[in-house]
């Protein structure tokens, strides 16, 4: 890992126990739901960046077989800790480590936020590579221009940093990646969950095409 993502995980290292509560309020059930409705039924799911297991647990429980990855240590120990149902790896998905055609979905929930912008379409191509043919990819995105350094509640107050994207770029980079978009729109945090700040975010779904 560079310096800028050793500090991203460093601080969900620190967090982990709080963040893994309080994360489960702010559920995206929307987005899942759409999600294991496109994805073909009983297949394989990638949770990518899956933190404690909140979704991956969920796609087990209806019938797919899960995989979840992240670099938090710690997150990972309270996703082992709840199941052994599904398969848990400490991977980075900037160098993710799967046979092509390996996944029918991969859900990425608020994964790549994280990364510079440089690192985003070659994340977003390997996802091409190790999805099955008409695979179904989710991303969820933080709508904006530029970067963002943020404290909230959720993360205790600890500094987390942030790639902010406009729609005109994800569309893009679907395309380039080999994606078409079955469905991209955005929506706000606080319409949702009033306890939350604005933030607007974006949820792309996309099925690999090329």
């Amino acid at each position: 890992m560079d310096d800028y993502l050793k500090k991203v995980i460093a601080v969900y290292d620190k967090i982990a126990e709080d963040y893994a509560k309080g994360n489960i309020a702010y559920t995206p059930e929307i987005e899942r739901e759409k999600f294991i409705h496109l994805v073909k039924k009983g297949g394989s799911i990638l949770d990518a960046g899956c933190a404690a297991g909140r979704d991956s647990e969920y796609f087990y429980t209806k019938g797919f077989h899960v995989t979840g990855i992240d670099l938090s240590k710690k997150l990972l120990n309270l996703a082992k800790q709840k199941s052994t149902h599904v398969k848990y790896l400490i991977q980075d998905v900037r160098s993710i480590h799967f046979p092509a055609n390996s996944f029918d979905g991969i859900f990425a929930c608020a994964v790549l936020i994280h990364l510079k912008r440089e690192d985003m379409l070659p994340v977003i191509q390997s996802f091409h590579r190790i999805l099955t043919e008409n695979g179904i990819l989710f991303l969820l995105m933080k709508q904006g221009k530029g970067k963002a350094d943020i404290k909230d509640g959720l993360a205790s107050y600890e500094l987390r940093k942030f790639t902010l994207v406009e729609l005109d770029e994800i569309k893009k980079c679907m395309k380039s990646a080999g994606f078409a978009i079955v469905e991209l729109y955005t929506w706000n945090s606080h319409d949702r969950w009033p306890d939350k700040r604005y933030v607007e975010w974006i949820s792309c779904f996309a099925k690999k095409v090329g």
